[in-house]
């Protein structure tokens, strides 16, 4: 199996995201998929069958019924539409080009485009930011919190993400970062357009690294045991589908998580890490084709770290 096929099969992304891997056949073209993913951002965008070119004022959207604003300073979407120009309402701020689908509630956030959010998603005291090099997508029914920031990524459908930094990255749909954080900054959801100064703490953030020293990302190829290098500075993570973090987990730059792998502790992680695994501190578990689990030593925290470096420092074959 080649390593484009083991990573489709991995990732288990949907059919409509299967565009992100047209023109990449081995490790070495991974970062083309981060410039198919911002053409399929920015042609959503586009075709947007309302799209706004000109400047506009919130009241002006609010008079024409396209949003609506509610007593705790958020905005809810009522019917799909994209615009240019920039929004500010007491503590939100967006700047286009922006495409919004219908119900989607806004509260207490920053959006810089391009992005786009679909349908029925809730966007509390989180940043987004696209830009030249980049674009955010955010599928239908997610959910951002807890001063979660998103950079040039996408997030798949009914995806739950608090405290996050994700850059440069793709994530499958039905993952939830950071649920499991034993004593949050944000209380609730009705709380995230409150006025108080709270900061996330920093042993709760989930970090997805997209930078690594000024160095070229390398990808592991598992199929024939090497270490690959790709044209870019820039690279985060790829994500599949059902995929669990826990809080305070740290994610180094060109790391391939599969999908159903949940990981269990704050284990800083890089390589390929295959489907269906249950990562701790100390243990892999798996689970076989009957039902049965495989747990794998992984040795002291130590160990586990110096194998995985000394993995990436193999040289290019």
């Amino acid at each position: 199996m080649s390593f484009i096929d083991r990573l489709r099969c991995d990732l288990n992304y949907p059919s409509e995201y299967q565009r992100l891997f047209e023109n990449v056949e081995k490790a070495e073209d991974l970062a083309q998929i981060l410039k198919n993913r911002d053409c399929y951002i920015r042609q959503k965008i586009d075709t947007c069958e309302v799209n706004l070119k000109e400047a506009c004022k919130i009241e002006d959207l609010v008079r024409k019924g396209f949003i609506e604003k509610t007593e705790i300073a958020e905005i809810v979407v009522n019917k799909t539409f994209a615009f240019q120009g920039s929004l500010r309402s007491d503590d939100i701020a967006i700047r286009g080009p922006v495409a919004l689908e219908k119900d989607v509630v806004i509260g207490r956030s920053t959006i810089l485009g391009p992005v786009y959010i679909s349908e029925k998603s809730k966007i509390y005291d989180s940043r987004l930011r696209g830009g030249p090099n980049g674009s955010v997508y955010i599928g239908k029914s997610c959910v951002l919190w807890d001063f979660t920031v998103i950079i040039r990524s996408l997030i798949g459908d009914n995806s739950s993400i608090h405290t996050c930094n994700i850059d440069d990255s793709i994530v499958g749909p039905d993952s939830n970062f950071g649920a499991t954080r034993a004593a949050s900054s944000f209380k609730s959801c009705e709380k995230a357009n409150s006025t108080s100064e709270d900061t996330a703490k920093l042993d709760q953030r989930i970090v997805l690294s997209n930078y690594s020293y000024g160095n070229k990302i390398k990808i592991y190829d598992p199929a024939t045991d090497t270490v690959v290098q790709i044209e870019t500075d820039h690279f985060g993570t790829l994500v599949g589908s059902k995929v669990w973090l826990a809080s305070g987990t740290i994610i180094y730059p060109g790391t391939i998580i599969g999908s159903e792998t949940k990981i269990n502790s704050t284990i800083p992680l890089v390589g390929y890490i295959p489907p269906k695994e249950i990562c701790s501190l100390f243990l892999s578990i798996k689970k076989d084709e009957r039902g049965g689990k495989d747990v794998k030593p992984k040795g002291t925290l130590t160990q586990y770290l110096r194998r995985y470096f000394l993995r990436a420092r193999k040289p290019i074959a």
